[in-house]
């Protein structure tokens, strides 16, 4: 895994940051000219990749493009405790280094203007100092400008951030000063150089964790403390981290569902693999790679790609999967997560499919109330072709009972784990399927139809009373149901002759195909399922009747016109 984000790092080395950089607010820039000494101070707005350096406490640390406490030595007011002139003349002094190092004018003007200008307080006035043949002229200070504003250096209308002879110098600056730090050297476990020992590691974006890092005793061995057991150089960590912070920041290579992320990338960089469709379940998408799949060109793509899950836990970065395969492997399980999930000619995206599984006390269901072990279970069944979990069995079943219907969602997820777990079942309604749950779950449809019909939509119906009981207890309570449909078939046999006709015959044909005397006492969560099922198909094709007889009611009345 870290290997192949040393790769993923090298090829995307142009669109990364520079190194040791990070985006922070920036507020000023400072203009500069060579050909003479003149400077402004101009307001500025945004973000912007500047030199970085980590501070803690009072240490003084500064950075090339630093505040304007390190920068000018801006104070707000005299105190014993203010640090003002301590950092800048640690700001001078790092100046001074990269002026000795790099020959270049911007950089010389730099040091030229850090030699002769420091931020003064007068009272509760600021100004700026410049000191110049031993005469002190004072110019005052923007009252908005704050301590820990970032002020960056323009010369002659270049950023002194953005030259890469800059940008080079400050990630050998701070690749020496990490190696100094380093209370081991060896060869780097990655690249199996010889180099300091990284004791920490680079912190991935969104996350604010390294990717490898220890903070008990039980993780250590040897007498190798923090990150040392992951025996990483700091040119190594650094690359692992930026890569897959990088990864992690892109839409084009992360699908993102609540607090879970899935990164991936393949070998070469490539766009054109996504699992962004997985989320919204992209009915474009999914025909065309069903018809690459059907058609067998899937397994022709043997590009490399990697798949990672990452999660947060109390500050620390977990990996909860991580597979190598190649493009074509995963999707072709794409495919066939997506063909087992096919109801009626209907599919759904992963969120879709979780919010039907949650239930809130109150109020409306968000994003936020999808718990991690489900966003995780789905997609390691989407990109692996491992069986769905069985509480996701559960979960469904408990809500088909809760609110006494079968909802288009799970349904396709009932179907879901059933082919995942080997159990076949059709897409639409089959009236010769072998299986008796199935059969009662038709079975009781017709029956609801039957009092539906006869009593013209009642507010209450035998699925609000029954549904629990009839799909996990069914022969307790099946004699009662198909005793009170022959009172709904009499009245509708008066009231309404073609209705009685269509469900005594669909009646007739679903309990031909229980044999007599299997009725069962109890359905297993599976058999639940079929029941599940077959009483969505059959509602399902009850649906599809009526709308095609209004159908040729509509054709025909306009026939009769025409």
């Amino acid at each position: 895994m870290l290997d192949s984000l040393l790769d993923v790092h090298d090829q995307i080395t142009d669109r990364l940051p520079p190194d040791a950089y990070k985006r922070r607010p920036v507020r000023w820039i400072l203009k500069l000219r060579t050909k003479d000494t003149s400077y402004n101070l101009i307001p500025t707005e945004g973000r912007a990749n500047v030199p970085d350096r980590g501070r803690a406490g009072t240490a003084v640390r500064p950075r090339l493009i630093d505040t304007a406490e390190y920068t000018f030595g801006l104070r707000d007011k005299v105190s014993k405790k203010d640090r003002g002139q301590k950092t800048h003349q640690g700001y001078r002094d790092l100046v001074k280094q990269v002026a000795n190092d790099l020959d270049l004018p911007e950089v010389q003007t730099l040091w030229k203007f850090v030699q002769t200008h420091t931020a003064v307080l007068y009272g509760d006035l600021r100004f700026m100092a410049e000191v110049r043949y031993g005469r002190v002229q004072l110019a005052p200070i923007d009252p908005s400008m704050g301590r820990q504003d970032i002020v960056l250096v323009n010369v002659d209308g270049t950023l002194l951030h953005e030259m890469p002879a800059v940008q080079a110098w400050w990630a050998d600056f701070m690749a020496s000063l990490e190696s100094e730090k380093a209370d081991r050297t060896g060869p780097c476990a990655l690249t199996g150089k010889d180099g300091g020992i990284a004791a920490t590691h680079y912190e991935v974006r969104r996350f604010g964790s390294a990717l490898s890092s220890y903070n008990e005793k039980a993780f250590e061995s040897y007498g190798l403390g923090r990150s040392e057991n992951a025996w990483l150089t700091h040119s190594s960590q650094r690359r692992v981290g930026r890569a897959l912070s990088w990864l992690v920041d892109s839409d084009d290579y992360t699908y993102t569902l609540n607090e879970t992320y899935w990164v991936y990338w393949t070998d070469p960089m490539d766009t054109s693999f996504s699992l962004n469709p997985l989320q919204d379940g992209d009915t474009n998408y999914i025909e065309e790679l069903l018809s690459s799949y059907y058609d067998g060109r899937l397994t022709e793509n043997d590009t490399p790609l990697w798949t990672m899950c990452l999660q947060e836990n109390q500050g620390r970065l977990i990996v909860r999967h991580f597979e190598r395969a190649t493009v074509g492997q995963v999707q072709t399980r794409l495919a066939q997560y997506f063909e087992a999930m096919e109801v009626n000619g209907r599919y759904h995206g992963s969120f879709a499919l979780l919010m039907g599984l949650i239930q809130v006390s109150s109020g409306t269901k968000s994003l936020n109330d999808i718990p991690p072990w489900m966003e995780e279970g789905l997609m390691r069944t989407a990109l692996t072709g491992r069986p769905v979990p069985y509480p996701f069995l559960l979960k469904a079943l408990n809500r088909n009972q809760a609110l006494g219907e079968v909802s288009a969602q799970r349904a396709s997820l009932l179907k879901l784990y059933l082919i995942t777990h080997s159990i076949p079942m059709p897409s639409a309604l089959d009236p010769t399927y072998d299986s008796v749950a199935y059969q009662l779950g038709r079975l009781f449809s017709a029956l609801e139809q039957a009092q539906s019909q006869a009593l013209d939509n009642p507010n209450s119906t035998i699925t609000d009373k029954f549904f629990k009981s009839a799909s996990t207890t069914p022969q307790s309570v099946f004699g009662k149901l198909l005793g009170q449909a022959q009172a709904h078939l009499s009245k509708l046999r008066k009231n309404n002759k073609s209705a009685y006709t269509d469900i005594q015959k669909r009646i007739g044909a679903i309990t031909s195909q229980i044999a007599p005397g299997k009725m069962p006492k109890t359905l297993s969560p599976e058999a639940q399922a079929e029941f599940a099922l077959g009483y969505y198909h059959e509602r399902q094709a009850m649906f599809e009747r009526i709308e095609a007889a209004k159908k040729k009611k509509a054709e025909d009345e306009k026939a009769d016109v025409a």
